[in-house]
């Protein structure tokens, strides 16, 4: 007697379908506006103001103004030299006694006395002229300039398929189990 065992494995099979990814993306629309930066830029014209009267009136061309306070001036330096005059001679009129008669004929010489007038005229003037400058300079305004960007876009789209894996039984494992008899040959199949 003989014993005949025979194995099958079973078989399976394995269909694999890859997956696809598709993304489709649109370019968005954009719009750029600028706006340039302004610069205003003002300049004032400049005004020169020359002050000519002290000069002037250095080389005698006085206005009247310059007249009217000179005259004034002199005038309260001859009444205070004059007061001064007269009182002195007042004190020595009080001392008549101490001087003598020869007192009264000196006081008709110097008050009769002709000083002579004096007169001084310059040719350049001792004082420059005052010279201001008003105005000028220079004045700006910067307005800031931009870009303004408008951009429209549009979603993705997606197109998926997913991957997928199929497993089926190709083939039924079993076991094959002959026995051989010298008379007769029994077959199990499981």
């Amino acid at each position: 007697m003989s014993l005949n065992i025979t194995i099958n494995y079973p078989k399976i099979g394995i269909d694999i379908y890859f997956g696809s990814f598709n993304i489709k993306v649109s370019r968005a629309d954009i719009r750029l506006k600028q706006f340039p930066a302004d610069l205003y830029i003002f300049t004032p014209l400049l005004h020169i103001e020359i002050d000519m009267r002290e000069p002037l009136n250095d080389i005698g061309l006085k206005d009247i103004r310059a007249l009217d306070k000179d005259f004034a001036e002199k005038s309260l330096e001859i009444i205070h030299e004059q007061i001064s005059e007269k009182s002195r001679q007042g004190d020595m009129m009080a001392r008549i006694d101490k001087y003598g008669t020869d007192l009264i004929p000196y006081f008709v010489r110097e008050n009769t006395k002709d000083t002579g007038k004096e007169l001084n005229v310059d040719c350049a003037p001792k004082s420059p002229p005052k010279i201001r400058f008003l105005g000028g300079g220079l004045r700006s305004h910067f307005q800031i300039g931009g870009v303004k960007l408008d951009a429209e876009s549009s979603p993705p789209k997606i197109d998926a398929e997913p991957a997928d894996v199929k497993v089926y039984l190709l083939e039924k494992g079993g076991i094959k189990v002959k026995v051989h008899n010298s008379h007769s040959v029994i077959d199990i199949k499981t």
